[in-house]
């Protein structure tokens, strides 16, 4: 009988080894199971050297396979969550109670480590969801409004001083914006800003004024021409009804209005509103 090739062997093989893996399936799982348990750090380490040395080929099929199966593996993983829903919770509430800080330490180094691509995202989805987010803080308040305003009170008597120089510090940095804020909140309790009034170009006009102030090292005002709460007539806080002057002047002149000085080009528009022209 003429000698087996090597093929022919190796073809034999297999099919004696498939032949034996079907009938000693539960053999086999018992045998490897144990030589699993006894040899966890052997095989730890030959695993670790196999992905180093196959890492970009591991990769691609990863990637290759995660595109090939991505509806079928969605949907299996939405089909055991629904049928395993309770013991899923009850399982993430004991890990998460167990690895408190773990969980925590490993939030923080991702959020270190993604600060500029965590900012992005939330301003993204923020502007993109401004009503959905505003309605459920909204509703949040009014469920918690107590426990809020409970928590608010001991964080303050508690943080007093970090809240005084976190505002001083925002105050100083923002000058120009809180002025104009403080002013537009003034005008608008006396209902003197009007829907088409050019915010921006106001918040402009009180920049400048405080740079003048630092400039000429005077204190400078944004004056309303005709005053908000004037004792003949009342302006609106309009960009129109705005001029710069001393401080000084502006306290004298308080809420009169002197329409001797004023320039007819430039504030014939307010008149007009105000019914004075």
């Amino acid at each position: 009988m003429a000698l087996l090739s090597e093929v022919e062997k190796k073809r034999r093989k297999a099919i004696s080894d498939k032949k034996y893996a079907g009938a000693n399936k539960e053999k086999i799982r018992i045998i490897k199971k144990k030589y699993a348990e006894t040899n966890k750090e052997k095989l730890a380490v030959k695993r670790k050297a196999y992905y180093e040395d196959n890492k970009e080929i591991l990769a691609v099929k990863s990637k290759v396979y995660r595109e090939a199966t991505k509806e079928t593996r969605t949907e299996v993983r939405k089909a055991y969550y629904e049928d395993n829903k309770e013991i899923i919770a009850v399982k993430g509430k004991v890990y998460r109670e167990a690895n408190k800080d773990k969980i925590a330490l490993r939030a923080k180094k991702y959020v270190e480590s993604n600060a500029h691509k965590i900012k992005i995202y939330k301003k993204k989805y923020h502007k993109a969801n401004k009503d959905k987010i505003a309605l459920r803080v909204k509703k949040y308040y009014e469920a918690n409004k107590e426990t809020l305003a409970a928590k608010g009170k001991i964080y303050a008597a508690a943080n007093r001083e970090k809240i005084n120089a976190s505002s001083k510090k925002y105050r100083e940095a923002n000058r120009e914006k809180i002025t104009a804020l403080c002013a537009g909140r003034r005008a608008t309790k006396l209902c003197a800003t009007p829907a088409w009034s050019e915010t921006d170009r106001i918040a402009e006009v009180y920049d400048i004024s405080h740079n003048k102030t630092k400039q000429y090292k005077k204190k400078h005002h944004v004056d309303h021409v005709i005053p908000l709460k004037g004792e003949l007539v009342s302006g609106l806080h309009v960009i129109d009804n705005l001029r710069i002057s001393r401080a000084k002047n502006n306290i004298v002149k308080s809420n009169k209005v002197d329409l001797d000085q004023l320039s007819f080009d430039q504030h014939d528009f307010t008149l007009k509103k105000l019914g004075v022209l």
